[in-house]
């Protein structure tokens, strides 16, 4: 076995075990950050709160002040590599991204193989993203760690052997990163060396709807005009795989979207962004000029043999393009922006694990298998055909098609098989800002890799209008905002399935507290626009949605410190709390953000649940009761979700709109539950474009504390030389007792002014 070792800013050291000094691994895209230093003997490495000892070639130990409490042991196997890593009984397993399970994934199976799987049911071991990055943690100490192997691999976390996590690693070898903090510090880390989040545009927070599909011109715009004319902010509408001809990407079908750009500036007057899924199958048709450039260029994958590969996707026989090549991701992307000069405002990228229906070959031996079927064979018979749709679903095409890089090297598609979709995005992404690097970009993929955090949003698939999937959309959110993946989402009110009042009510409550907020369902299933299920839940809907855009201020500000710091908006109470092991287990409440605590009702037909407060007390969002911490059981009837506002914190608020037009807010309210001081930096930009870089912003410190006989409020002096509208900002602070309030006027000096 061949090691090296580098060490990188922030304390971070990478290991790459090889099977040989000549074994060639494929360029991974996750990493971006420089390492300071190769190591050529490593003896031992010092975390910021553990230690790391080298015992052999292939043995280490963890330290910490309490003394040793982990090893770790790395060897060959016939297929690759299994590493061994012994933890402590209390210590928690927390990270792993897109995986169904607890916060906590101690006792788990994952693998990491990106796979379009709609059944999200407990028993599923991998879904359609890949995230091998996790962190062990307990009050004594922390280590995170980042396994960058873009082809399969498998982890056992404590569950085969009660306190060992056993990963079997495929292929010629890996990096793997560790880095010892806090959690938080962590997370800092790990997106100094994968990437900063994209500092997407402000209309993006907004309320999005979506459905497979509305299929033409006219749907989309009655869809429009019902949210106009209900008063329900919304921001951004979808056009699933109907609009195109064919399912052919890059084209519109002209009988259902008889003229794109009209319709699409007749809903950008109205407020409305519209966003199209794009595909990576380009259909095999003659005359198609996607396809057509795709051949003449060779841009296409193919098979060992050197023939082209022809997968059955949306269009039927078709090809994918090989996204590993830099030369195929600029010309995907030239195309992507290209199309959006129509007007689209954003890219959705679907179907990109790659998702496979069958190929000639798959379809050959299904007919087979059911040929071979005897009347008189009974139950056998029944056994076969039940494993049918399993043969179809989970046959492994990684095998049957190959990528290659720039060099010339070539990969099966099962070693970076991970990387498919990150590199759809990627292209995606670059194409945007090469044809327009003032804009910023607006991808959504359903398939990613570490790094994804830089291109784009990423929302959690084909879930279901099940109330245990709500629940499980809770923890998923968590667990990606562990993996660095800051703007993430879900579909609200389920997208399989039929969703009905009150799942989508309480869906709702949970959504307008996420990144990306985007209603979604699928063909087949009952609509779920916010109006389909009466006047009752519609008011609900709308309250949450107007809630939701009147903490834009202080949303919008958390969106910009998340891609400058690498903190997430959401935040899983062990962020904050990680000496406090109840935090562990609690993973159906998080923070959003600095101040807000939200504990969404995932159970039908229950108007109250139990919370856990951490330190502290806290304030009831709605009614200003204050709560000390610990559980509590609280009131939550249909219209309320328990959301608190944490003691010595800030929230900000602004009038409602119908829609973002750009992030300067015409009036700010500040609000918060203030014992002793309390701050937040309010971000204004143009909410669109990347003159933030040229200083064309206002970053605002807002603090207030307690004197001796009342309150003080400052405002201190502008960062940034963005002109601000003239303004009042109003204040309004709550000591557990009785309002504190105050009115200033903003201005770019700042200035002091008592509260009364």
């Amino acid at each position: 076995m061949f090691t090296t070792y580098r060490k990188f800013p922030s304390r971070i050291l990478e290991i790459t075990f090889k099977k040989d000094g000549e074994s060639v691994l494929p360029e991974s895209p996750a990493v971006v950050m420089k390492p300071m230093a190769t190591v050529n003997n490593l003896i031992s490495f010092n975390f910021f709160n553990s230690w790391l000892k080298k015992d052999s070639e292939n043995h280490y130990s963890f330290s910490s002040t309490n003394g040793l409490w982990g090893e770790m042991e790395i060897r060959e196997k016939p297929k690759g590599f299994e590493i061994k890593i012994r933890i402590d009984p209390e210590d928690g397993i927390f990270g792993f991204g897109e995986e169904i399970g607890a916060l906590n994934k101690r006792g788990k199976v994952y693998e990491m193989y990106n796979t379009d799987e709609p059944d999200h049911s407990p028993t599923k071991t991998r879904l359609y993203s890949s995230f091998p990055v996790f962190m062990i943690l307990s009050p004594k100490k922390s280590l995170g760690f980042f396994l960058d192997h873009p082809g399969y691999s498998r982890f056992d976390l404590a569950f085969t052997k009660e306190n060992e996590i056993i990963i079997n690693v495929e292929g010629e070898g890996f990096k793997l990163y560790l880095q010892g903090t806090t959690p938080d510090e962590i997370i800092k880390a790990f997106t100094e060396l994968t990437g900063k989040p994209h500092f997407f545009p402000v209309w993006i927070l907004g309320y999005q709807q979506s459905r497979w599909s509305y299929p033409n011109e006219e749907t989309i715009t009655d869809l429009a005009e019902k949210f106009r004319e209900k008063k329900i902010p919304c921001d951004v509408l979808y056009l699933d795989i109907d609009y195109m001809e064919d399912f052919k990407v890059f084209t519109w079908n002209k009988r259902s979207f008889p003229n794109p750009e009209k319709l699409l500036e007749k809903l950008e007057n109205q407020g409305f962004k519209v966003i199209t899924i794009i595909d990576p199958g380009v259909k095999i048709q003659k005359g198609y000029e996607i396809y057509e450039q795709g051949i003449k260029r060779d841009y296409f994958c193919k098979k060992p043999d050197g023939s082209l590969f022809v997968p059955y996707v949306w269009p039927g026989p078709s090809h994918f393009p090989d996204f590993m090549n830099s030369k195929v991701r600029e010309w995907w992307g030239k195309l992507c922006s290209d199309f959006t000069k129509t007007g689209i405002a954003g890219i959705w990228n679907d179907m990109n694990e790659p998702s496979i229906f069958m190929t000639a070959e798959s379809l050959r031996e299904l007919k087979t298998i059911v040929n071979n079927i005897e009347e008189d064979m009974g139950i056998e018979a029944g056994f076969i055909l039940s494993q049918l749709d399993g043969r179809k679903r989970y046959r492994d095409y990684g095998v049957e098609f190959q990528h290659t890089d720039d060099t010339g090297k070539k990969f099966l598609n099962r070693q970076v098989h991970n990387l498919f979709g990150f590199n759809m995005s990627r292209a995606t992404y670059e194409g945007f800002q090469k044809s327009d690097p003032d804009r910023r970009p607006v991808v959504i993929t359903r398939s990613a890799y570490p790094g994804i955090q830089r291109y784009a949003i990423l929302w959690t698939g084909d879930n279901a209008s099940l109330w245990e999937h709500l629940l499980m959309e809770i923890q998923m959110a968590q667990s990606l905002a562990l993996t660095g993946v800051n703007f993430i989402g879900c579909d609200v009110g389920g997208f399989g399935g039929n969703s009905y009042g009150e799942l989508l009510v309480r869906w709702t409550q949970f959504g307008a507290f996420l990144p990306f907020f985007r209603n979604h369902s699928a063909i087949g299933t009952r609509n779920q626009e916010p109006w389909v299920f009466g006047e009752d839940v519609e008011e609900i809907v709308r309250n949450y949605i107007e809630l939701r855009y009147s903490l834009m201020p202080y949303i919008y500000s958390i969106l910009r410190t998340a891609t400058v710091t690498g903190i997430p908006m959401v935040r899983p109470l062990l962020l904050e709390w990680p000496d406090n092991p109840q935090t562990y287990e609690t993973d159906d409440e998080y923070l959003f953000g600095p101040a807000l605590l939200v504990a969404p009702v995932y159970r039908p037909n229950v108007r109250g649940r139990y919370v856990y407060l951490p330190d502290g007390k806290w304030m009831d969002f709605f009614d200003e009761k204050i709560l000390d911490s610990g559980h509590h059981y609280v009131e939550a009837p249909l219209d309320k979700m328990p959301l608190f506002i944490r003691e010595n914190s800030l929230i900000l608020t602004t009038e409602v709109n119908q829609y973002l037009s750009n992030a300067v807010w015409k009036t700010v309210k500040i609000k918060g539950f203030v014992t002793t001081a309390a701050s937040f930096e309010l971000y204004e930009d143009d909410g669109i474009s990347r003159k933030y870089l040229e200083d064309e912003y206002s970053l605002k410190k807002i603090e207030v504390w307690k004197s001796e006989n009342n309150y003080l409020a400052r405002i201190y002096p502008q960062e940034g030389k963005l002109e601000i509208p003239a303004r009042k900002l109003s204040i309004e602070i709550f000591d557990g007792k009785r309002f504190w309030k105050g009115e200033i006027e903003d201005s770019k000096e700042g200035l002091c002014i008592e509260l009364h």
